[in-house]
């Protein structure tokens, strides 16, 4: 299936100019097909073989996000429940002295609001 390109050359034979023949450097045949179908599967391969890598990479990141999630979850409860122990009305009660707070009688209150609601009215 090789083309044959005729040049022509410096001089005359019988015919006219003397012709030289040259042939192409490639031939499309079944080899040359051969060498690019295993240069497309090399290439693909290739690109899988990055494409499983960038996957397996961002696999670890997102693991180790995950791990980092579940350690601020676990410290954010801890917070809260040392939140709700510094907020209950047994501690600060036991630190009055502390918060320079008094103890208020229940029935002053009761005096306080009822005396406010009619001052409204």
């Amino acid at each position: 299936m090789g083309r044959v390109i005729e040049i022509n050359k410096y001089g005359r034979n019988k015919k006219g100019f003397r012709k030289g023949m040259v042939k192409p450097r490639f031939k499309f045949g079944v080899t040359f097909a051969g060498y690019v179908t295993i240069i497309i599967i090399f290439a693909l391969s290739l690109v899988y073989l990055m494409q499983t890598n960038r996957t397996a990479t961002y696999g670890f990141e997102v693991k180790k996000y995950d791990q980092r999630i579940e350690e601020l979850e676990k410290e954010r409860q801890e917070l809260e429940l040392e939140a709700a122990k510094l907020r209950s009305t047994n501690r600060i009660k036991e630190n009055l002295d502390q918060l320079n707070m008094i103890e208020v009688d229940p029935t002053k209150i009761t005096y306080y609001e009822v005396t406010r609601n009619l001052a409204k009215n």
